[in-house]
């Protein structure tokens, strides 16, 4: 009999010593369950299907300038020939969906619904400038790519490089080179600088400004996106400027931050340069 009370004290002792854990156990399932049950901080995201095509060409285009921008800026460490890094151009492409998708629930930013990158630099045409006496002038007058310089063959190849608008200038023949691919337009032009019978070259742009999406590096994990719209005398440079701006998180999350700087009015014009064309 009382080897039968000691296990039961045994047994009673062992459970009183397992209720602290047990309630430890209860108390992190319901913070856990309130968690799940509150409001998700993931970012809706437009499937590219649920988003109109030319819309999502333009925001192509725009993570496209964003990444060519970083390249400029010596944001996207090392530059590989021409070449913009797909990587960081689909980075910016998600982000666009996510703020797309944003757009469409929040009434406050419909008005940015129009909005994307001010076309400079371009993605696709350098602008060039033979010397007179250039070798292989008469060849890129007739529309044939190929020289007699083999880094040059390669490198007008490599990015489908084709010849538009040849017309003779005060400083030499002058012409775009144009390809239906993005690539870094301002490495290309110093590239193509480089090689001997080119007296300049540059990347085709815009002259003016207008609406523009920006980005604004903060810290190594996050970066901003700023979506503006401009008006007041943008050909010669937007008087008034009007920002809504969005932080990417280092989960990839974006969370919008607000309006700034001027207000805009009721329907203010879609601003844009004019082609140096």
């Amino acid at each position: 009999m009382f080897e039968y009370h000691a296990v039961t004290l045994l047994k009673m002792k062992k459970f009183f010593l397992l209720i602290p854990l047990l309630l430890a156990l209860l108390t992190i399932s319901t913070l856990n369950g309130c968690k799940g049950g509150g409001k998700s901080r993931k970012n809706p995201v437009a499937k590219e299907e649920e988003i109109p095509a030319e819309i999502l060409k333009k925001y192509r285009d725009d993570a496209a300038r964003l990444a060519l921008r970083d390249l400029v800026a010596g944001r996207a460490g090392t530059v590989t020939a021409a070449d913009l890094p797909e990587i960081r151009i689909e980075f910016y492409l998600d982000k666009l969906k996510k703020i797309y998708a944003l757009i469409q629930k929040n009434p406050e930013l419909a008005q940015i619904s129009t909005i994307h990158t001010h076309p400079n630099p371009s993605l696709h045409e350098v602008m060039v400038v033979l010397e007179a006496n250039c070798a292989w002038k008469d060849r890129w007058k007739q529309g044939i790519i190929s020289t007699e310089d083999l880094n040059l063959n390669q490198l007008t190849s490599r990015y489908n490089l084709k010849i538009e608008g040849y017309r003779e200038g005060a400083l030499g023949p002058t012409l775009k080179l144009v390809s239906s691919r993005y690539f870094n337009t301002t490495e290309m032009a110093r590239l193509l600088a480089e090689v001997e019978g080119i007296r300049m070259a540059e990347p085709e742009g815009v002259v003016g400004d207008g609406d523009n999406i920006q980005t604004a590096m903060s810290t190594k994990e996050k970066n901003k996106l700023a979506f503006s719209k401009g008006w007041g005398d943008c050909p010669s440079g937007c008087i008034h400027r009007a920002y809504w701006s969005f932080e990417i998180q280092p989960d990839g999350s974006v969370v919008y931050l607000g309006q700034s700087g001027d207000t805009p009015p009721a329907m203010a014009p879609q601003s844009g340069g004019e082609s140096t064309e």
